[in-house]
């Protein structure tokens, strides 16, 4: 009865011993293959990518052709294709993003639609570089009332040559 009553102490040592044989051979197992970069690789990755001409940047802008003629040609046009959700994330229906976005409304009237969200959206990643988009581009600081109008008439100008 005794033997009985040892053998699964006896099992249980030897199934931790195993478990724990098993992971200390595995770490040993791991050999790194590659050496390790050379000091300064992320300095020549950085000056790799500043002599590069171009780099594509994954954006999904309309082409100048679609654009021409549309009712969107104006500052709801920057809000493609990311910046729609941070202001149905503000609460904005879709339903008005879409009609603001396909209407012959006035930029200022679009806006005093758009504003209450953008105020609530302004702070996300895809509204700052909204914001930075039409400052390096269009040398327009804010986003607001004042500068609706100016910022459309400046996109309209950009997309009117090839």
């Amino acid at each position: 009865m005794k033997v009985n009553g040892l053998f699964p102490l006896f099992m249980k040592s030897s199934i931790i011993f195993i478990f724990l044989l098993c992971v200390t051979l595995s770490g040993k197992a791991q050999i790194n293959t590659k050496s390790s970069p050379v000091p300064g690789f992320e300095i020549r990755i950085s000056n790799y990518v500043d002599s590069l001409r171009v780099i594509d940047t994954h954006e999904h802008l309309f082409p100048p052709e679609i654009l021409k003629g549309s009712y969107f040609l104006d500052f709801m046009m920057l809000f493609q294709p990311n910046g729609q959700d941070d202001l149905k994330s503000a609460g904005m229906p879709g339903s008005l993003f879409d009609t603001l976005y396909n209407s012959s409304l006035t930029p200022l009237q679009k806006w005093k639609f758009v504003e209450p969200y953008w105020r609530n959206s302004f702070n996300t990643s895809s509204s700052r570089i909204i914001l930075q988009g039409i400052r390096n581009l269009y040398g327009i600081s804010e986003l607001n009332e004042t500068t609706v109008s100016l910022l459309s008439e400046k996109i309209k100008k950009a997309y009117s040559t090839n």
